[in-house]
């Protein structure tokens, strides 16, 4: 037999599981992801730094964990890179199971990233730097992750980056090295860049030039995420034929050795290719 205050605390929880399905979850009934998102970039983005430095480039964003401010602070100091707009990083402990639940398989048991709980919000925060780009009408971002090493000058990132958008050769340039086959046919663009065929699968999103022309639909059309963030990138640009640009000799590592991952990832060097 249940003794009284046990019986008194299984009331109180049935209480709390029927007040969150009929009247929590029905103030979420006209949330979006986009409304999500607006939260997540008006509370994450404090000051926003227009970029001077790279002609072309409307923003450089850059997404940190708090122990990580000052290593990419420091970094970004050396290689003399100015005018970065800080991003903080969503958290497991800034969503509520209904976000979980309704903009991700995370609770999922078939889902590849079940009970993976910082996958959503690694995610999540770089969608907000996109949608914050998106919302501002501007043209070209660069968005960095916390864990970069430079083996380029800074004279590299900005002479690549404005030929890419004055080019106007592809949707999205990646600058760091990825998870790719080096065997693939890529287009030849020019001396320092190149196109991947539609098929080709590439994985890893630390340090990418977005032309903001294609995020308008991404955004809209997100649905569920149900992989890794890479993976959902991955597969929306296949699918939507984004054009994808690489450097023939990427620069920018992921410091993994030293930091290791906030995001249940291995330690390992990304791919090196050189085209």
């Amino acid at each position: 037999m249940f003794s009284i205050p046990c019986i008194v605390l299984i009331l109180l929880v049935l209480l709390y599981v029927h007040y969150y399905q009929t009247t929590v979850a029905e103030n979420y009934e006209s949330k979006t992801l986009l409304d999500l998102l607006e939260s997540i970039s008006e509370s994450n983005i404090r000051m926003v730094k227009k970029c001077e430095q790279i002609p072309s480039i409307d923003c450089v964003y850059c997404i940190y964990m708090e122990d990580r401010r000052n290593y990419i602070e420091s970094r970004f100091k050396n290689y003399e890179l100015d005018n970065i707009t800080y991003v903080k990083a969503c958290t497991p402990l800034d969503l509520t199971l209904y976000d979980y639940e309704t903009y991700s398989e995370t609770l999922e048991r078939t889902s590849p990233i079940y009970k993976l709980l910082t996958k959503f919000p690694v995610h999540l925060s770089y969608l907000a730097c996109m949608y914050h780009a998106w919302k501002h009408n501007f043209k070209y971002v660069l968005i960095f992750e916390d864990d970069l090493l430079f083996t380029e000058p800074v004279s590299e990132l900005i002479r690549i980056s404005h030929s890419f958008a004055t080019q106007n050769v592809g949707d999205v340039l990646y600058l760091g090295y990825c998870h790719l086959d080096c065997n693939v046919e890529a287009q030849p663009i020019d001396e320092d860049m190149v196109m991947l065929p539609y098929n080709v699968p590439i994985r890893c999103k630390h340090a990418m030039i977005h032309k903001m022309d294609y995020v308008g639909d991404f955004l809209k059309n997100h649905g569920k995420l149900k992989q890794r963030s890479d993976v959902h990138f991955e597969k929306y640009y296949r699918q939507n034929k984004i054009k994808r640009v690489i450097c023939r000799k990427p620069f920018i590592f992921q410091n993994r050795l030293d930091l290791k991952s906030h995001n249940e990832n291995t330690s390992h060097h990304l791919t090196i290719c050189d085209f």
